[in-house]
Protein backbone atom coordinates (compact mmCIF):
# COMPACT_ATOMS: atom_id res chain seq x y z
CA UNK A 1 0.00 0.00 0.00
CA UNK A 2 2.86 2.43 0.55
CA UNK A 3 4.05 1.84 -2.60
CA UNK A 4 1.28 2.56 -4.47
CA UNK A 5 0.79 5.59 -1.84
CA UNK A 6 4.48 7.00 -3.11
CA UNK A 7 3.64 6.07 -6.60
CA UNK A 8 0.72 8.18 -7.09
CA UNK A 9 1.88 10.77 -4.46
CA UNK A 10 5.08 11.02 -6.96
CA UNK A 11 2.99 11.22 -9.98
CA UNK A 12 1.06 14.13 -8.32
CA UNK A 13 3.69 16.28 -7.22
CA UNK A 14 5.46 16.12 -10.58
CA UNK A 15 2.48 17.38 -12.23
CA UNK A 16 2.59 19.97 -9.87
CA UNK A 17 6.03 20.91 -10.02
CA UNK A 18 5.88 21.20 -13.97
CA UNK A 19 2.98 23.23 -13.88
CA UNK A 20 4.61 25.65 -11.04
CA UNK A 21 7.30 26.07 -13.12
CA UNK A 22 5.69 27.52 -16.44
CA UNK A 23 3.55 29.32 -14.81
CA UNK A 24 5.24 31.79 -13.26
CA UNK A 25 3.69 32.36 -10.06
CA UNK A 26 0.19 32.04 -11.21
CA UNK A 27 -2.15 29.76 -9.57
CA UNK A 28 -4.90 27.69 -10.38
CA UNK A 29 -8.56 28.47 -9.49
CA UNK A 30 -9.00 25.30 -8.03
CA UNK A 31 -7.10 21.96 -7.28
CA UNK A 32 -8.81 19.87 -9.41
CA UNK A 33 -7.21 18.06 -12.42
CA UNK A 34 -9.46 19.66 -15.20
CA UNK A 35 -8.53 23.12 -13.49
CA UNK A 36 -5.05 22.79 -14.19
CA UNK A 37 -3.17 23.76 -17.21
CA UNK A 38 -0.25 22.19 -19.09
CA UNK A 39 2.98 24.26 -19.87
CA UNK A 40 5.58 23.07 -21.97
CA UNK A 41 8.96 22.90 -19.65
CA UNK A 42 12.78 22.31 -20.80
CA UNK A 43 14.64 19.85 -20.00
CA UNK A 44 16.69 22.54 -17.54
CA UNK A 45 13.70 23.53 -15.69
CA UNK A 46 12.33 19.70 -15.31
CA UNK A 47 15.67 18.87 -13.63
CA UNK A 48 15.69 21.88 -11.33
CA UNK A 49 12.78 21.49 -9.95
CA UNK A 50 13.08 17.19 -8.96
CA UNK A 51 17.00 18.39 -7.60
CA UNK A 52 15.08 21.24 -5.58
CA UNK A 53 13.72 18.49 -3.69
CA UNK A 54 16.95 16.61 -2.22
CA UNK A 55 18.10 19.71 -0.84
CA UNK A 56 18.03 19.57 2.98
CA UNK A 57 16.80 23.16 3.35
CA UNK A 58 13.64 22.15 0.74
CA UNK A 59 10.21 23.08 2.04
CA UNK A 60 7.18 21.24 1.03
CA UNK A 61 4.00 19.80 1.49
CA UNK A 62 2.41 16.90 -0.60
CA UNK A 63 -1.21 16.05 0.48
CA UNK A 64 -3.18 13.35 -0.98
CA UNK A 65 -6.60 11.74 -0.70
CA UNK A 66 -7.44 8.06 -1.65
CA UNK A 67 -11.17 6.66 -1.89
CA UNK A 68 -12.84 3.84 -2.75
CA UNK A 69 -16.35 2.61 -3.12
CA UNK A 70 -17.25 -1.15 -2.38
CA UNK A 71 -20.63 -2.72 -3.26
CA UNK A 72 -21.17 -6.17 -1.57
CA UNK A 73 -22.89 -8.69 -3.22
CA UNK A 74 -26.34 -9.46 -1.49
CA UNK A 75 -26.63 -12.07 1.19
CA UNK A 76 -29.46 -13.53 2.82
CA UNK A 77 -29.70 -12.96 6.59
CA UNK A 78 -29.63 -16.73 7.75
CA UNK A 79 -31.51 -15.71 11.34
CA UNK A 80 -34.34 -13.17 10.07
CA UNK A 81 -34.59 -14.48 6.17
CA UNK A 82 -33.72 -10.41 5.38
CA UNK A 83 -31.71 -9.91 2.04
CA UNK A 84 -29.04 -8.03 3.29
CA UNK A 85 -27.33 -5.32 0.64
CA UNK A 86 -24.69 -2.90 1.23
CA UNK A 87 -21.14 -1.63 1.69
CA UNK A 88 -18.43 0.13 2.40
CA UNK A 89 -16.66 3.72 1.65
CA UNK A 90 -12.59 3.45 2.41
CA UNK A 91 -10.57 6.84 2.78
CA UNK A 92 -7.06 7.51 3.25
CA UNK A 93 -6.08 10.81 3.53
CA UNK A 94 -1.97 11.59 3.67
CA UNK A 95 0.01 14.54 4.34
CA UNK A 96 3.70 14.42 4.11
CA UNK A 97 5.35 18.36 5.42
CA UNK A 98 9.11 18.10 5.16
CA UNK A 99 10.66 21.47 6.32
CA UNK A 100 14.42 21.25 6.06
CA UNK A 101 15.67 18.61 8.40
CA UNK A 102 12.26 18.39 10.21
CA UNK A 103 9.31 16.31 8.85
CA UNK A 104 5.70 15.11 9.43
CA UNK A 105 3.27 12.49 8.74
CA UNK A 106 0.07 12.13 9.18
CA UNK A 107 -2.34 9.34 7.74
CA UNK A 108 -6.07 9.71 8.27
CA UNK A 109 -8.05 6.14 7.61
CA UNK A 110 -12.06 6.11 7.41
CA UNK A 111 -14.42 3.30 6.55
CA UNK A 112 -18.43 4.36 6.39
CA UNK A 113 -20.54 1.81 6.17
CA UNK A 114 -23.51 2.06 3.55
CA UNK A 115 -27.22 0.16 3.81
CA UNK A 116 -26.82 -3.04 5.70
CA UNK A 117 -22.16 -3.05 5.04
CA UNK A 118 -22.02 -3.25 8.53
CA UNK A 119 -24.07 -6.55 9.50
CA UNK A 120 -22.91 -8.20 6.16
CA UNK A 121 -18.85 -7.43 7.24
CA UNK A 122 -19.05 -6.93 11.04
CA UNK A 123 -21.47 -9.96 12.97
CA UNK A 124 -21.66 -9.24 16.61
CA UNK A 125 -18.82 -9.78 18.33
CA UNK A 126 -18.01 -13.05 20.38
CA UNK A 127 -15.67 -13.06 23.87
CA UNK A 128 -15.97 -9.15 23.96
CA UNK A 129 -14.10 -8.63 20.47
CA UNK A 130 -13.35 -4.86 19.19
CA UNK A 131 -17.35 -3.75 17.97
CA UNK A 132 -17.20 -1.49 14.97
CA UNK A 133 -19.28 1.37 14.04
CA UNK A 134 -21.17 2.36 10.96
CA UNK A 135 -17.88 4.91 10.92
CA UNK A 136 -14.60 4.01 11.96
CA UNK A 137 -11.63 6.81 11.96
CA UNK A 138 -8.31 6.11 13.26
CA UNK A 139 -5.11 8.78 12.64
CA UNK A 140 -1.15 7.85 12.96
CA UNK A 141 0.70 10.97 13.45
CA UNK A 142 4.35 10.57 12.65
CA UNK A 143 7.24 13.29 13.11
CA UNK A 144 11.03 13.00 12.22
CA UNK A 145 14.32 14.88 12.62
CA UNK A 146 17.48 14.54 11.12
CA UNK A 147 20.34 15.19 13.74
CA UNK A 148 24.22 15.03 13.94
CA UNK A 149 24.05 11.66 14.86
CA UNK A 150 21.34 10.11 12.36
CA UNK A 151 17.26 10.15 12.17
CA UNK A 152 14.71 9.92 14.73
CA UNK A 153 11.38 9.66 14.50
CA UNK A 154 8.71 10.67 17.24
CA UNK A 155 5.43 8.95 17.44
CA UNK A 156 2.71 8.48 20.21
CA UNK A 157 1.81 5.08 21.13
CA UNK A 158 -0.43 3.72 24.01
CA UNK A 159 -0.95 7.49 25.21
CA UNK A 160 3.13 8.01 25.12
CA UNK A 161 5.12 9.76 22.82
CA UNK A 162 8.45 7.05 21.85
CA UNK A 163 11.45 8.32 20.25
CA UNK A 164 13.27 5.81 17.92
CA UNK A 165 16.23 5.84 15.72
CA UNK A 166 15.69 5.73 12.51
CA UNK A 167 17.24 4.32 9.11
CA UNK A 168 15.91 7.39 6.80
CA UNK A 169 13.57 10.25 7.14
CA UNK A 170 9.50 9.82 5.35
CA UNK A 171 10.89 12.21 2.31
CA UNK A 172 13.78 9.81 1.41
CA UNK A 173 11.27 7.36 0.06
CA UNK A 174 9.39 9.69 -1.59
CA UNK A 175 12.35 11.25 -3.67
CA UNK A 176 13.76 7.93 -4.85
CA UNK A 177 10.38 7.19 -6.03
CA UNK A 178 10.32 10.06 -7.12
CA UNK A 179 14.11 9.85 -9.32
CA UNK A 180 12.73 6.53 -11.21
CA UNK A 181 9.87 8.43 -12.96
CA UNK A 182 12.55 12.03 -13.63
CA UNK A 183 13.54 11.73 -16.64
CA UNK A 184 12.51 14.17 -19.05
CA UNK A 185 13.26 12.16 -21.93
CA UNK A 186 10.53 9.71 -20.82
CA UNK A 187 7.74 11.98 -21.29
CA UNK A 188 6.16 14.27 -24.20
CA UNK A 189 3.92 16.95 -23.62
CA UNK A 190 1.10 17.01 -25.23
CA UNK A 191 -2.10 19.65 -25.14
Amino acid sequence: MKKLFIGIAATALAAAMCVSFAACGETPSATDAKDVQGYEVTAEQWNAAFEALEKEDTEYTVTQTLSYTCTLKPVTDPETNEELNGGFIYTEEFVLIKKGNKESETQTYTQKFTGDGLKMLAPSPEGGAVTLQDTNTATREVYAERTSDGCWTYEQKDGKWTKEKSSSMFSDSFTSSLESMSKYEDYTYSE
